[in-house]
């Protein structure tokens, strides 16, 4: 058996401290002058790891060694920061709710001349006063509106010339409303006729009236409706005269 000598030793012991020294300079210039645990003595560092070790796992008959994590975020290509659909994917419309326009109703024409019969209804009187009533009749086959107030004087003589003052507009409790008459339907209003016996005669200038002159709402043509025992006066600073609208 071949004994090795002290002399024969030395100099693998003097290599093994060379080694030692290399090794802990290289580690101490790689970690910038702080010495880590992966730099002791026997223990080589691992150069790129930035001081921290791979981890090593086992997998069947192989060794697979997982880097670091990293402590970068990565942003995947295509994709923003925030949630919802990508800047390069075109948003979906929702579809729309709006009611087809097709579906509105038909709005009723205006009731005229053409399309109703004006008459003469009841009459009553009241204190100083008499209340003849105007009745109007859809005649056509669609149903027509009246708004507002009709057109009403008194007229005289053969040729149908007014008799003082054309009527006044007087309040009512239902205000102004629009009427919509079917066909064969009608609607009404009243005419006051003050009594002309309540002016002094100098004042008013009695006379007899032959009918009435009316306009319907928005027409420009009149109706003649004939009537008997009626007075209006010839001063038309006199006013004898109120309607209403239709209702």
């Amino acid at each position: 058996m071949t004994r090795t000598t002290l002399a024969e030793a030395t100099p693998t012991v003097h290599r093994r401290r060379l080694t030692r020294l290399a090794t802990a300079a290289l580690c101490l210039a790689a970690t910038g002058g702080t010495v880590l645990a992966a730099c002791s003595p026997g223990t080589p560092a691992t150069p790129g790891a930035g001081g921290t070790p791979p981890v090593t796992s086992s997998s069947g008959g192989g060794t697979a060694t997982t880097p670091p994590p990293s402590s970068e975020t990565s942003i995947t290509e295509g994709t923003s920061g925030t949630e919802g659909p990508s800047a390069t994917t075109p948003a979906t419309k929702a579809p729309s709710t709006t009611a087809s326009s097709h579906t509105a109703a038909a709005a009723s024409t205006r009731c005229t001349r053409a399309s109703t019969n004006l008459k003469l209804g009841e009459t009553h009187g009241a204190a100083g006063s008499v209340y003849i009533q105007l009745v109007v009749t859809n005649t056509g086959s669609a149903a027509c509106t009246l708004t507002g107030y009709p057109g009403v004087s008194l007229v005289y003589g053969s040729d149908g010339k007014q008799l003082g003052a054309a009527a006044v507009r007087d309040k009512q409790s239902w205000g102004t409303p629009k009427v919509t008459i079917k066909p064969r339907a009608s609607a009404t209003t009243e005419v006051r006729l003050a009594r002309a016996q309540n002016y002094d005669d100098s004042t008013c200038h009695p006379q007899q009236a032959a009918g009435f002159r009316v306009y319907l709402p928005d027409e420009t043509g009149a109706d003649f409706l004939a009537t008997k025992g009626f007075e209006g006066c010839l001063a038309t600073g006199v006013s004898l005269l109120g309607v209403q609208s239709f209702h």
